[in-house]
């Protein structure tokens, strides 16, 4: 099996799974600000957008 079909059996797999679990989240890091060397994160908890009723 290529890696072009297990990309695309995982990913069908990821959408299957978002249809069945419809609340979840995500943590995604954001870079508030920087200055030189200095940089300020901020970890925020995204919820999941499933638009399928």
């Amino acid at each position: 099996m290529n890696a072009g079909k297990v990309a695309g059996i995982v990913l069908v797999l990821a959408g299957i799974l978002g249809l069945v679990y419809k609340n979840f989240s995500f943590t995604q890091e954001e870079t508030l600000a920087k200055v030189g060397s200095v940089e300020l994160t901020a970890d925020t908890e995204k919820p999941s957008t499933c638009l399928c009723g």
